[in-house]
């Protein structure tokens, strides 16, 4: 199966060719790289041509340009994919970013496994720039990955959304379901869209594709707006659960970023959004995770919000806030033991000095005296 590859890239210079250099070694002959600019104004969209000219990416290995020549607007992550696809020729479509470092194990992997068994739309890993490994500290004890061997993919695909990932989609199943739709869709949206879209044609492989650089989490309220959207096609105890899996995630993401101002009208749109999953769905949920489930502590935040409790809520939100600005008592022993050291130091300095101006009194006595005696 030969791949159309598709690079985005806006603004960055050379620096925004990361992905473009890396490639090399995940493509195979027959393959294609189409790299389009959004609409750089900072000289990128020139090193274009010159890049994709000088760059070795292989024996039979097709390049080409597209200049948007303005930045799509920030709401429609499906404007450079679209433009993609009308000029990609090949079997399937990988997108990356410029500032990606593809793997090239993984991209290969990806496109056996795609090529195997047809799936119209194969979702996989990626890694922090910096990481070669997930660390463990930033691995939920609900971590969707986990969940691959026991659940259907067309059920789990939906809760990866918050988390990073790169994709392949088939050409000929985007274009005769007229994918991505013309509408603007957030990132998280355009995700929804596709999965929904594959339903029982969603593969997906539990190996990175590329290391990229992970963007801030998406504005608070307007990602549980979209959530809302997302519940009203939302259907059966398993896709409310992959559903309630994936907005458990995003609060545990996103509730330590929360501004004073935020915390209120958050948490009425996620106890909105929790109180529209059925019972069946929380309850297929927590039979998936068991143990790890339960000790969650933002499970706790989700029951409470989903019976109600927004004051109580956000109160404690609030406190555990305030709880992480004041220092622990283990820094503040530390700062009095720094001043204390300071002030130690500060005691022998004076002591010094005293112990020199004592001696120079009595210098100075010493030479009177003799003064007196020798006198007339």
């Amino acid at each position: 199966m030969r791949l159309s590859v598709l690079v985005i890239t806006r603004e960055g210079g050379a620096a925004g060719f990361v992905a473009l250099s890396g490639l090399r070694a995940a493509l195979a002959p027959g393959d294609e790289v189409i790299v389009l600019d959004e609409g750089s104004s900072d000289g990128t969209a020139e090193l274009l041509e010159t890049m994709l000219a000088e760059e070795d990416l292989g024996p039979e290995i097709t390049r080409r340009a597209v200049l948007l020549g303005c930045a799509p607007p920030e709401s429609d992550s499906g404007a450079s994919i679209r433009l993609g696809l009308e000029v990609a020729t090949r079997d399937a479509l990988l997108i990356l970013r410029g500032t990606d470092s593809p793997l090239a194990e993984g991209i290969s992997a990806a496109r056996h496994r795609m090529a195997e068994n047809g799936a119209s739309l194969l979702l996989g890993r990626a890694l922090p720039l910096t990481e070669t490994a997930p660390a463990p500290e930033r691995v939920s004890p609900a971590d969707p990955w986990r969940l691959l061997p026991a659940l259907p993919p067309e059920t789990l695909a939906l809760a990866l959304a918050p988390l990073p990932g790169r994709c392949l989609l088939r050409r000929s199943w985007l274009l005769a379901r007229g994918l991505p739709s013309p509408k603007p869709v957030s990132d998280e949206e355009l995700h929804w869209q596709l999965c929904l879209a594959a339903g029982p044609d969603v593969e997906l492989l539990d190996t990175p594709l590329a290391r990229i650089a992970v963007a801030p989490s998406a504005q608070p309220l307007t990602s549980l707006a979209g959530f809302g959207r997302l519940l009203r096609q939302l259907d059966g105890p398993e896709m409310h659960a992959a559903g309630l899996l994936w907005l458990i995630l995003r609060m545990e993401r996103q509730i330590p970023q929360l501004t004073a101002a935020e915390r209120w009208p958050y948490a009425q749109l996620a106890a909105t959004g929790l109180a529209g999953l059925s019972a069946e769905g929380w309850s297929r949920l927590t039979d998936w995770l068991g143990d790890a489930f339960r000790d969650w502590p933002v499970l706790a935040m989700a029951t409470a919000l989903r019976k109600g409790d927004v004051a109580a809520t956000v109160a404690a939100w609030t406190q555990e806030a305030e709880a992480i600005r004041q220092p622990s008592p283990a820094t503040l022993l530390a700062g009095l033991q720094e001043r204390m050291a300071a002030q130690e130091a500060l005691i022998v300095r004076l002591q010094d000095r005293i112990e020199g101006l004592a001696r120079i009194a009595e210098y100075r006595a010493l030479s009177a005296f003799s003064s007196d005696r020798e006198g007339p």
